[in-house]
């Protein structure tokens, strides 16, 4: 999370774990695997998120397919 600019890591802080589980799944990630994870796991996921270009990009929503 480091990575991420201060007011995306204070987005993703903020965030419920409904709506990281939301806001997960339509990025395309693992239903499963979202719904197995803590919220510290599904804040580490969306901080990824943010970082990954987005879909049709190199490395967008086919790379986070059934991410853990």
């Amino acid at each position: 999370m480091e990575k991420l600019t201060p007011k995306q890591q204070q987005e993703v802080n903020k965030t419920s774990i409904e709506r990281l589980r939301l806001l997960l799944a339509k990025a395309g990630y693992d239903l499963e695997a979202i719904w197995a994870a803590d919220r510290p796991a599904l804040q580490i996921m969306y901080a990824e998120h943010l970082l990954i270009p987005p879909a049709g990009a190199e490395g967008g929503s086919e790379a986070r397919r059934g991410h853990e």
